[in-house]
């Protein structure tokens, strides 16, 4: 990038939308509040004919319910096109079928949510996360961003990540809070975007697509002893995910000049008690709870970016805080030994401090999509 910064002030919808074009050919929309205006910038951008990082116009599609939305892009994924839909609170719910179509199979499909509660007695407009956590089991990898500037920088990970990977992402943020606040925000150039695309991945994922010239058999009826089989291949996939999403955030890293890793960290070198707070509440927990944690002994913060899920083991980062390290090792365990959970993690910006007093200790946020189940762990979930 340019030695001088430019910066553009839009929202985390625009900042989204501006991302998801880069890496997306085909994108299938149907409007719901508070992501409607990614959906609505991609249609207007793609009808006056912006190219994204492949030199092409998104060709997008407007699908009668949400749940098109998501079968659209299932089917051009299938077909070899990078694809791409935006949604929200219910409309996420109807799309949990086909998703867990769309992992299984491991197409490189990236969703982006403007997180809102999910309506009961009543709809609401609240900003909850009550939507994504409902796709905790679909097999999609999931991705926060807390602020515009974020997004900017975080949902090119997603879609990297899913090419690379061949695991699906979901990134979301909060609905209004962050999809809707006016921000300064350092853009990044889609020149520089597209320099960061494993083109050997995108060449194999186009290899495998359907085409009448070279056929496939696909979505058949297997018996048990095939069809767990194949869901254990499909672990290791998981499992070499998390040093993909490192990869990615170094490099958008060093193009930036913003840290992003698996794991940061606040408070005290020598705490005692760990706060985990789950996906963006860091950001809004991380002072108060510096201020709360004085009252009982020394506390740890540790924030995070990536959510992956799997079922077994797997080789997850160090928490770097060293009195930590092993209590936070031994709850991604528990995590990853579960059925099926999405493990949110993310990383440190700076080093630790060599001593900091205990009374002025904060939290340790392990950002995680499931609370801990065993409760002998002394963890505190926010």
């Amino acid at each position: 990038m340019d030695n001088e910064k430019k910066f553009v002030t839009m929202d985390g919808n625009e900042a989204c939308a501006y991302v998801a074009y880069a890496f997306t050919e085909v994108a299938a929309i149907y409007p719901i509040t508070p992501s409607s205006p990614m959906a609505g910038k991609t249609d207007a951008w793609s009808a006056k004919g912006k190219k994204n990082i492949f030199g092409q116009t998104v060709t997008l599609v407007e699908m009668e319910s949400e749940a098109g939305a998501v079968g659209a892009i299932h089917g051009s994924l299938e077909t070899g096109a990078l694809s791409t839909t935006f949604t929200s609170s219910q409309g996420l719910l109807l799309m949990i079928p086909v998703m867990h179509r769309i992992a299984g199979e491991r197409l490189p499909g990236v969703l982006h949510v403007a997180s809102r509660t999910v309506g009961t007695h009543a709809l609401s407009i609240f900003g909850d996360h009550s939507d994504v956590m409902n796709c905790r089991q679909t097999g999609f990898a999931m991705l926060s961003t807390a602020n515009s500037q974020e997004i900017m920088d975080l949902a090119p990970v997603a879609h990297l990540a899913a090419i690379k990977g061949r695991i699906p992402f979901l990134h979301f943020f909060d609905g209004f809070r962050t999809s809707h606040e006016m921000s300064k925000v350092e853009p990044i150039s889609y020149d520089e975007l597209a320099k960061l695309v494993d083109t050997d991945a995108v060449d194999a994922f186009r290899a495998q697509a359907l085409n009448p010239d070279h056929p496939k058999l696909r979505a058949t009826v297997q018996n048990g002893d095939i069809f767990f089989q194949v869901r254990e291949a499909n672990n290791r996939f998981y499992s070499e995910l998390p040093s993909i999403v490192q990869e990615y955030m170094d490099k958008i890293s060093a193009l930036t000049g913003r840290s992003y890793k698996l794991f940061d960290y606040y408070g005290a070198a020598d705490a005692e008690n760990l706060i985990i707070a789950k996906v963006q509440s860091p950001e809004q927990s991380k002072r108060p709870s510096i201020t709360s944690m004085k009252k009982v002994k020394s506390a740890d913060f540790c924030k995070c970016v990536s959510s992956v899920r799997s079922r077994r083991n797997t080789s997850l980062p160090l928490c770097p805080h060293p009195s930590a390290r092993s209590r936070c090792s031994t709850a991604a365990k528990r995590w990853a030994a579960q059925e099926s959970p999405s493990i949110r993690i993310s990383a440190p910006s700076s080093p630790m401090p060599e001593k900091t007093s205990k009374s002025s200790a904060a939290a340790t946020v392990s950002q995680a999509k499931m609370s801990i189940p065993d409760s002998s762990a002394r963890f505190t979930t926010i």
